[in-house]
């Protein structure tokens, strides 16, 4: 939706009143064309979940059939009744088997705790499409996997439920639930005596944190200490947030634990606390936004009541705009209130221009209470500084989440009632409120690329698997020369291996948006009238430039882009969960997060001056603590690299032991908020380097980097320490020859490299 155009009365002026560039863009041929894109998305949606619900049952007779036969096919298994738990209707027996079978299938692989989390999910739905041996099996299952994961007190009344259940004579006839039964009543005296299985675990409660002095809770900086100011940039001198009083090194001076966010690729992190997901535990209207546990979807069940529809019919993710929407209806619960009383001391809110600046008006009274809505709201974002093709785009996500807004939710109903605006007047106000908080989204947004490591099928398995009479362990071979024993040659060995990092040399850019990739694509095949006959073909489809795409959607009438639409919504849902959950090694596992942070957003960022460091805690919170003494009337400065205190941070590319910690992009010039800064990059600063330079030293980086990966999988397998040693044996040949003699970066890349060898034993 991105990329279908809109007709703008005359060119957007970032200048201009949020309210008049919006009232440009809602003319009634751009209304109407909207309200008829959006009829197509949630027709062909309904129509590819209809066909999801007619092959369920198909789909679970063949995840069955694998499950009796002696293939070693566990996967294929899993991501069948994936396919079937998070696309298909949840009112019928095939969608409640799926359900079954996979709890069925963490129980066998003693993943107990997830079983249960699986079978609580089944009990939340309605089983009568279910029969009766079915649910009796589901039942003692449950039983047994809430004890076997540490819940006694549950299983025990879960063991009550089973009493009742195996006194029905059609059960009681069942030989698979006699079996189950066999199995319980080996738990049965535990269960009943409350006795736990696991070995109770003392869990500490984190003790409660705050800045030094409090928090500011004031608009640009409310999350951090009131020990800090914040100072409005005069001239050519930029806002910043100084010491108002001597900070001692060591004291929190910010602590903001970021409320929104957005994973751009669905279903691989839970979209509530934000996990990578194993369990897809999917919202039963939309299909689209999935949760690690039945928990986390209640907990986001009222926020996510509003937005349901646009998930279902693809919009707000095609827009990505989820935490614009739910900003917005954050915002509509701050306006009400003012509207309603204004209307009820006699005002009349009858025109667009006088509805806009009542808003903004009201905004800018800053509350007792802290409203980062009001705060948005408020301030007017710096639309100058956004390139042309930026700002056109904030106006068209505005534009067409505006009418979806206007005709497929309650929150006109709800909170704008009291105003007298037509329809045109209604979407422009929307769309104007919109646009000024996706400015601000977008300018204090943090983004996080998260890489996870691949799945490995069982082949890959067991070729990982070692002989131990095949290993040498690191006490035999100590003091053996590393090229000796691994057999390198030095000239061709490391000229085939700089061939190799200079010809993949792309792979060390950022990459691009996920789910807009995935759209491309999918843009792709429908304006080229190609056909996808499975999830191989989509991820193989090479797609067109993003100019080429707008140009051909420009060419087409309305009802061929109606058209052109259907193909793109149909293929659009219909391969979306296995294109981003299987992720086979051309799709990549690959994820990126978005964190709205009003506060940090308000520091001055520079890795050279910088005297408060930012951590990122496992809950989420980011700490900013100083890492010098600061006087009175000192600016404060954030360097952007985040310590991790998280388990998460293992599963991706973040290498923090024997001193790995390469960065995964340099860049030369500074950067703000949001890009690593480590040593190497420090020492890349001190010297003139050319582009290539930089961008060949970031594909070393990169590649070393994803080699320890692979490494620390199997650290004992011959083959990866040899290539890792030809990596960094390499990569110190190029630094001789583009760094000059004692220059920092030389330094660090043998140490690293000494590090590395000696961890395994050798030397070089």
């Amino acid at each position: 939706m991105l990329q279908m155009p809109v007709n703008f009365d005359g060119d957007p002026l970032p200048e201009d009143p949020e309210y008049v560039t919006m009232s440009r863009v809602t003319s009634r041929r751009n209304i109407i064309e909207s309200e008829l894109f959006e009829k197509v998305l949630t027709m062909k949606s309904n129509a590819v979940f209809t066909h999801f619900a007619n092959v369920a049952p198909y789909c679970l007779d063949m995840a069955k059939k694998l499950l009796k036969s002696t293939q070693d096919v566990p996967m294929l298994i899993y991501h069948l009744t994936n396919e079937i738990i998070c696309r298909s209707s949840c009112i019928s027996q095939s969608y409640l088997s799926s359900v079954v079978a996979r709890a069925s299938y963490f129980a066998a692989n003693n993943r107990h705790r997830l079983a249960a989390g699986d079978l609580r999910f089944y009990d939340s739905l309605d089983h009568r499409p279910m029969s009766k041996e079915g649910d009796a099996l589901a039942q003692i299952q449950y039983c047994i996997s809430l004890h076997l994961s540490g819940d006694t007190p549950k299983a025990k009344e879960k063991l009550e439920v089973v009493d009742v259940i195996k006194n029905d004579p059609e059960v009681a006839m069942s030989l698979k639930v006699q079996m189950k039964l066999k199995v319980l009543e080996l738990y049965r005296d535990d269960i009943s005596t409350g006795k736990n299985p696991l070995k109770p675990v003392e869990v500490t409660k984190p003790k409660d944190i705050e800045p030094l002095k409090g928090y500011k809770l004031t608009r640009q900086i409310p999350f951090a200490s009131n020990a800090c100011e914040y100072v409005q940039g005069t001239g050519d001198k930029p806002s910043g947030v100084n010491a108002k009083s001597d900070i001692p090194k060591g004291e929190i001076v910010l602590l903001e634990d970021p409320v929104y966010f957005q994973f751009i690729a669905p279903f691989i992190n839970c979209d509530m606390c934000g996990v990578r997901n194993v369990t897809y535990i999917p919202c039963r209207g939309c299909h689209y936004k999935a949760y690690c546990t039945f928990s986390c979807m209640l907990e986001d069940k009222e926020a996510h009541k509003l937005e349901c529809p646009g998930f279902r019919n693809g919009l707000i993710p095609m827009l990505e705009a989820s935490t614009l929407f739910r900003l917005f209806v954050q915002a509509s619960v701050y306006i009400s209130p003012a509207i309603l009383d204004f209307t009820y001391d006699g005002g009349v809110l009858n025109n667009l221009k006088d509805a806009w600046n009542f808003i903004v008006e009201h905004s800018e009274e800053e509350e007792k209470d802290y409203n980062i809505c009001g705060e948005f709201l408020a301030k007017r974002p710096d639309y100058e500084h956004l390139s042309e093709e930026k700002y056109c785009e904030l106006i068209i996500v505005s534009f067409r989440l505006a009418v979806f807004i206007y005709n497929d939710t309650e929150l006109i109903e709800n909170f704008f009632h009291f105003l007298n605006l037509d329809k045109t007047s209604m979407i422009s106000l929307v769309g104007a409120i919109l646009l000024r908080l996706a400015a601000h989204i977008l300018s204090k947004s943090h983004l996080e690329e998260l890489h996870y490591d691949q799945p490995s099928d069982a082949a890959a398995e067991k070729e990982l698997c070692l002989k131990a009479e095949d290993l040498q362990t690191r006490t035999e071979r100590i003091g053996a020369n590393a090229f000796s024993y691994y057999g390198i040659d030095a000239v061709t060995d490391f000229a085939s291996c700089y061939y190799n990092v200079q010809h993949n040399m792309s792979t060390c850019k950022p990459k691009e948006n996920p789910l807009r990739l995935y759209s491309h694509k999918m843009l792709t095949a429908s304006l080229k009238n190609v056909t996808i006959a499975d999830v191989e073909d989509a991820i193989d489809i090479r797609p067109l430039a993003l100019r080429a795409i707008k140009e051909r959607i420009e060419r087409l009438s309305t009802s061929e882009r109606c058209k052109m639409l259907e193909t793109y919504a149909k293929n659009f849902h219909e391969y979306l969960l296995q294109y981003f959950s299987r992720q086979t090694p051309k799709s990549g596992c690959y994820q990126q997060k978005y964190i709205l942070c009003s506060t940090i957003k308000s520091f001055r960022h520079n890795c050279v001056d910088e005297n408060v460091k930012i951590i990122c805690m496992s809950t989420g919170k980011l700490v900013g603590i100083t890492t010098a003494n600061v006087t009175a009337g000192t600016e404060l400065v954030l360097c952007s690299d985040f310590l991790r205190q998280s388990e998460q941070s293992a599963t991706q590319y973040v290498e923090n032991c024997l001193g790995f910690d390469f960065p995964m992009y340099i860049d030369h010039e500074e950067k703000t908020f949001g890009v690593t800064c480590t040593i190497e990059e420090k020492c890349m600063k001190a010297i003139s380097a050319s582009e290539k330079i930089l961008l060949q030293n970031s594909a070393f980086m990169v590649n070393i980097r994803r080699h320890i990966a692979a490494w620390k999988r199997v650290p004992q397998d011959d083959s990866s320490q040899r290539a890792l040693t030809v990596l960094f044996g390499t990569y110190n040949s190029y630094l001789t020859l583009h760094f000059p003699e004692g220059h920092s970066m030389r330094l660090l890349g043998v140490i690293k490299f000494a590090l590395f060898l000696a961890s395994n034993g050798l030397f070089f």
